[in-house]
């Protein structure tokens, strides 16, 4: 992952029926993401170098827009900021929701891209913010290659004995038919082989995992992008408070294409 961070954790309260079968009960697009998931202005958990932002003033500075069939989410890209001050201007939302056993559907054209990007939290735990790490087979799956071609869906599904990932470019032939036509039940165990599986084979998930919200968020550096940065062929220091000259603080232009797009979410149960 390049050096910034954009995307989507986990997630009300009914159990899936008939197995892997789920019905729809959260159909959330455009303005509807504002009254589902709430902006927090809070200190960033992974130490990155972002100051997020209240809803009011993410739509008065553009950070967020909101209409028919599209979330726009982006972070600052034109202040050079005072290393001593606050980090860029960025979002992290939080499903106003709990989840417990459900299925999320994301459809997704556009993600944060560009050195020192972070999307969302990898597997979080309370003791760490590093957990687990999966490669997906298609280059495809994230970045500047997802977004070239109109990006495509995510979905995951909570059981009570698993986590389970699935991703679709824009043009797969294989997207499952019931995510193609909307339908209102869905059927994971025709979705094909996942991109990510974890069993409970070593972790009861009944006794770790409690009802949980879904967050969208995007920061830089810190403890997720910042170890990747000089890896990702990124140039200079990713960021610190004390250096002039380090990445995040003087290049807002790098940040133009580090926004979501997104075009809806569906939550099944």
């Amino acid at each position: 992952m390049l050096a910034a961070a954009p995307l989507l954790v986990l997630a009300g309260l009914s159990t899936g029926v008939l197995g892997t079968s789920y019905f729809l009960t959260d159909n959330i697009r455009g303005s509807q993401f504002l009254s589902a998931f709430t902006h927090q202005a809070i200190p960033d958990p992974t130490h990155g170098r972002v100051n997020y932002v209240s809803q009011a003033t993410a739509l008065e500075r553009n950070l967020t827009y909101a209409s028919g069939d599209t979330l726009i989410l982006r972070a600052d890209s034109t202040q050079v900021l005072d290393p001593f001050g606050p980090g860029r201007d960025s979002f992290r939302l939080q499903s106003n929701k709990v989840y417990n056993e459900h299925v999320a559907v994301w459809n997704i054209r556009h993600m944060p891209q560009g050195c020192g990007t972070t999307n969302g939290n990898d597997c979080y735990t309370n003791s760490s913010t590093f957990g687990c790490g999966v490669i997906a087979p298609r280059a495809t799956s994230f970045g500047p290659s997802f977004n070239a071609i109109g990006g495509g869906w995510y979905a995951m599904e909570r059981s009570g004995t698993y986590i389970k990932i699935w991703h679709w470019q824009r043009d797969d032939t294989n997207l499952p038919m019931d995510i193609r036509i909307g339908s209102p039940l869905i059927d994971t165990s025709n979705w094909g082989t996942p991109v990510a599986d974890f069993p409970d084979t070593d972790c009861n998930m009944a006794t770790y995992f409690s009802p949980q919200r879904m967050i969208i968020n995007l920061t830089f550096c810190g403890d997720l992008a910042g170890h990747n940065y000089p890896s990702d062929g990124c140039s200079g220091i990713c960021e610190g408070e004390y250096i002039i000259g380090d990445y995040v603080n003087q290049n807002p232009s790098a940040f133009e294409d580090a926004y979501f797009d997104i075009a809806w979410l569906k939550i099944y149960q």
